[in-house]
């Protein structure tokens, strides 16, 4: 018998396979300090005159991994973080392309439960998940993208002189004694994904799976600078 991924990264199964965590699991101190200190002032509504304020218990923050960079790539992990009593983060996980069904029912659900998304690159996260549930015949439910990349953040990253405004520039800004620990590099994720699902050596399987694990990794430590970074947008008014 194989090992799957959603065994290997100690996933429940429900209607899909998730990954339940709290934010202490995950980041730093001084990130976790951070985040809850923004919240508390999210949660009292101290930032809502901001362009990009969403209540808190109507938002999830999103970010999506892949197969690769074409529209027929299937997705085979939906990471979501939302506030209720402090930050919680789920992750759904396909154990094989067939389950990708699955994952996109599921992230169907919590979008009819919260229809405001916050993405750092909602062009390509969005735009991918409405082609994929399409092709499941799956309907997106009706929606809100506050997108921090193209809204806000590639403004505010020129004003303080950063030339990369990506996710991990702003993590090494804000948090610069934080390392991430077991992450695996974006630009693997899609190979690892391949050679898990196409292979049957049951080691070398394995070895894909680790790096799935890291994998998984990479999209929870996304998924909290997502959080930092959009808490930032909103204490600066934006």
């Amino acid at each position: 018998m194989f090992l799957t991924l959603s065994q290997a990264v100690n996933a429940t199964y429900s209607k899909c396979h998730v990954k339940r965590r709290q934010l202490d699991e995950i980041c730093s101190k001084k990130a976790l300090e951070y985040i809850t200190l923004k919240l508390q002032k999210w949660e009292k509504t101290a930032y809502e005159t901001a362009t990009s304020y969403a209540k808190p218990e109507e938002c999830i923050i999103l970010d999506i991994e892949t197969a690769g960079l074409r529209k027929t790539d299937a997705i085979w992990a939906i990471g979501i973080a939302y506030h209720q009593k402090g930050m919680k983060i789920e992750q759904l996980v396909a154990d094989n392309p067939l389950e990708e069904r699955l994952i996109l029912d599921g992230f169907a659900e919590w979008c009819s439960k919260r229809p405001t998304l916050i993405t750092f690159n909602g062009s390509f996260d969005i735009s991918r998940l409405k082609y994929r549930m399409n092709s499941h015949a799956i309907k997106m439910p009706e929606i809100k993208n506050i997108e921090i990349y193209t809204c806000q953040w590639s403004r505010i990253a020129k004003e303080i002189g950063m030339r990369r405004a990506t996710l991990q520039t702003f993590e090494n800004l804000l948090f610069p004694e934080a390392k991430r620990e077991n992450d695996l590099p974006g630009k693997e994720i899609p190979k690892a994904w391949k050679r898990y699902t196409q292979l049957k050596n049951p080691s070398i399987r394995e070895e894909e799976i680790l790096k799935l694990v890291r994998a998984v990794e990479h999209n929870a430590y996304d998924l909290v600078t997502q959080t930092a970074l959009y808490l930032t947008i909103l204490e600066k008014g934006r």
